[in-house]
């Protein structure tokens, strides 16, 4: 920002999460300063307008995926004697609520649920989440992969499951997930997913449609809702349907671009314009000189 105002440059910038909730500092000056705020959802647009930004500054774009590297396979589900295969996929940090899809895990396995959930992902919790799972009796049930999940293999991963699960919560330091690219993936990818009702979420998913939303922080309502989908296969194949449908129409990086290049465009025009209108001035005023 200090050095788009030295040089007497416009600048714009985009705000996601810790970057934004988590260091305010000189936030309504970089806003008062900007050219145009770039919003990754309706929740970031709203907040810059409660923290002074004008609606013309904002524009609203989505972090897309290539739809194209994230394709549902046929794979063949779980008969009813099978259980019903969990998955999730994240760093293995606080802000992914990963506690939480364990201890609903523990909900279900005390209802004699028959289930298995994989989370694939490195991270900070990885021994503590280890511990929970241990105690709670759930070795056999819930597993790590232990290891960064690659964006080459998140396609072979997707395959393996019947539900995915990423019940995010803003973290005790204020990080957050905006609006996580990992629950696009599963959407293109076919899966019915499950997330809480935060931040970005709700533009990806509307409950009940694309995908379901349970309040963050809530492992009985998460519990619930993987239970119903479980027992339920002909509304995880309308969400499946339904969620790779909005991802395509939205949330494709080819869709994603074209209001960031709108909006570039119209900042950009008038400084064009201008600099022609002065080049046609110079050559005029040096046609009259000879």
């Amino acid at each position: 920002m200090y050095g788009a105002w030295l040089l007497n440059k416009p600048f714009s910038f985009t705000g996601h999460a810790a970057d934004l909730f988590r260091e305010r500092c000189a936030l309504k000056d970089k806003i008062a300063r900007a050219k145009f705020i770039v919003c990754i959802s309706s929740f970031h647009r709203d907040f810059y307008l409660s923290e002074g930004a004008e609606l013309s500054q904002l524009v609203i774009v989505y972090c897309g995926i290539d739809t194209r590297l994230f394709k549902p396979v046929v794979r063949p589900a779980a008969e009813a004697d099978e259980p019903i295969r969990i998955i999730s996929s994240a760093r293995l940090v606080e802000k992914k609520g990963l506690c939480y899809l364990i201890d609903a895990c523990a909900l279900l396995n005390d209802q004699n649920m028959d289930f298995s959930c994989t989370i694939g992902g490195d991270g900070p919790l990885l021994d503590e989440l280890q511990r929970q799972v241990n105690h709670a009796g759930l070795a056999e049930k819930v597993f790590f992969t232990g290891q960064p999940l690659l964006q080459e293999n998140i396609p072979a991963f997707m395959e393996t499951g019947d539900i995915y699960c990423l019940p995010c919560v803003w973290a005790s330091d204020g990080d957050v997930d905006g609006l996580p690219q990992m629950l696009m993936e599963a959407m293109a990818c076919g899966i019915p997913v499950i997330s809480t009702d935060l931040v970005g979420m709700p533009d990806l998913i509307k409950s009940g449609h694309s995908g379901l939303l349970v309040e963050p922080e809530n492992a009985e309502a998460l519990a619930e809702a993987i239970g119903h989908l479980a027992e339920d296969k002909t509304l995880r194949k309308a969400l499946a349907i339904e969620g790779r449908q909005k991802v395509i129409r939205t949330f494709d990086i080819s869709v994603c671009l074209e209001p960031l290049l709108n909006k570039f465009k119209q900042v950009i025009r008038p400084a064009i314009e201008q600099a022609r209108k002065e080049k046609t001035n110079e050559t005029s005023n040096q046609g009259q000189v000879q």
